[in-house]
């Protein structure tokens, strides 16, 4: 993962292609082992869902859970995710 002392704002993040939802866990070790920067935004006005979201050989891997990952740091904070599918 690269290493940041503070996470970098991006304000739109933008989604295509092939994606892949992963558990927390699974995500988590993707990242370890491939050094994937994570990417961070919350999605939806009413619902609100953490999405982290890292990419690896034109593949996105996401989590989506409803509150942030306990003791995991993303190295770049989105404002807004769009995708043209649903996440």
């Amino acid at each position: 993962m690269c290493v940041v002392s503070e996470p970098r704002v991006v304000e739109v993040l933008r989604i295509g292609g092939v994606a892949v939802r992963l558990e927390p866990y699974d995500f988590k070790r993707l990242v370890d082992k491939e050094g994937l920067t994570v990417f961070h935004g919350i999605k939806g006005s009413v619902s609100r869902w953490h999405i982290y979201l890292a990419v690896s050989r034109g593949v996105t891997f996401y989590v989506k859970e409803r509150d942030p990952l306990p003791k995991f740091k993303a190295d770049v904070e989105v404002e807004k995710i769009y995708a043209s599918y649903s996440l």
